[in-house]
């Protein structure tokens, strides 16, 4: 329940909580990308060894690249399939469902594992360490995310995109807005009508 303070209303834990993803969110993001880097020089470095597990590092970072980018690649394609007559059973969607489908909890299954790799083959190279710390922290990171049961999937955001127009999706806006409006409202009312009555217990304990 909301209160009424001096500098404004103390968060509830559902906005607290919901404040904690919308940070861990681009740091996940920033991290992976990051990873991906690192793990695409340790991987080149192997290869100019002649090691054979630089030649999979290399294809590994490519692939956690593409995977910790399909949210941006989604989102272009929100913005691409809006207003137009698209067909989800369409091979193209199906395909990208399927890659959509590698998230949260998956990733730390793919990524987990391979952070062994370069912690038990490091080859003398000390960046061979710090990337499967890396991957690891990137691991628990997407499985920490997979506990916002609020987070609309990836999926779902481009079946968005496919059945609302650009006015359904700021008409449901507004009716969001309105309700959210409505609700601070009425929680100003009862947290006013709660200091009312406050002061007047104190007011009759005092006479």
């Amino acid at each position: 329940m909301y209160r009424l303070t001096a500098f404004g209303y103390n968060q509830s834990p559902t906005i607290r909580y919901e404040r904690l993803w919308n940070i861990l969110i681009p740091i996940t993001r920033f991290w992976g990308v990051a990873t991906s880097v690192v793990l695409l020089g340790v991987g080149v470095e192997h290869a100019v060894h002649k090691h054979l597990l630089g030649i999979f590092f290399i294809f590994a970072a490519l692939g956690i690249f593409f995977l910790e980018i399909v949210w941006a690649i989604t989102l272009f394609l929100r913005l691409f399939l809006f207003n137009k007559d698209v067909d989800e059973n369409g091979l193209g969607i199906r395909c990208w469902y399927k890659v959509l489908w590698v998230s949260s909890w998956k990733k730390t299954i793919i990524y987990v594992p391979l952070a062994l790799l370069p912690l038990i083959y490091p080859y003398k190279l000390w960046l061979s360490y710090l990337v499967g710390i890396q991957l690891l922290i990137l691991g628990i990171l997407h499985f920490v995310l997979s506990g916002n049961k609020h987070r609309t999937t990836k999926p779902e955001l481009l079946r968005q995109a496919i059945y609302y127009s650009d006015f359904d999706i700021h008409e449901r806006f507004e009716e969001v807005f309105e309700n959210t409006l409505l609700e601070v409202i009425e929680h100003d009312r009862r947290s006013l009508s709660e200091g009312i009555r406050e002061d007047d217990a104190l007011i009759d304990i005092n006479l």
